[in-house]
């Protein structure tokens, strides 16, 4: 976890990309709460994540991380003010990071998580440029997956963790 804490340090975002079952959600979760608890880091925090592993993040936080207050921001009926106000950490999809970019886009999150972050490997998407709209002192993806098909997917990742880190995407293609 030392390599997460020196991206932070040092103002960049990062890939964290270990295999399926090997704890990502874990380390993220410790990292939170070694901000929150060591670094004095109130927060917010964001997660996004595809619908299906919302209640996951929710139940693991609950569970392991019981000091940080998790609230789901997805459904018809949510409350983003609300939702600030009663959390810590805001988990919600990469559908209502589509719908409600222009309520989230003023918000300053410590962190900013994009698990399963291979969803939005397309930078012509609106899910992409939503990402990319975030405001955070850190972007943090999560994927088991960064390549699917070719390496332009991974820069595409890269750019919205580190943006620049690798360049343009011509001299990228030309090495």
């Amino acid at each position: 976890m030392e390599w997460i804490w020196f991206l932070f340090e040092n103002g960049f975002g990062g890939l964290l990309c270990d295999d399926m079952g090997l704890g990502k959600t874990h380390e993220v979760m410790s990292f939170m709460v070694g901000l929150r608890e060591h670094e004095n880091v109130k927060g917010p925090f964001l997660v996004v994540c595809p619908t299906t592993v919302l209640s996951h993040w929710d139940n693991k936080i609950r569970e392991h991380a019981p000091g940080l207050k998790a609230v789901l921001y997805h459904g018809g009926q949510r409350d983003l003010g609300k939702a600030l106000e009663d959390s810590d950490v805001l988990l919600t999809s990469y559908g209502v990071l589509r719908w409600d970019i222009e309520k989230l886009k003023d918000i300053s999150f410590s962190l900013a998580v994009f698990d399963e972050i291979q969803h939005i490997k397309n930078p012509q998407t609106l899910a992409y440029h939503s990402a990319e709209d975030i405001k955070a002192r850190m972007k943090l993806g999560m994927t088991g997956t960064p390549i699917e098909n070719s390496l332009s997917e991974l820069k595409a990742l890269f750019d919205l963790t580190m943006p620049g880190y690798f360049g343009t995407d011509k001299g990228f293609d030309s090495r």
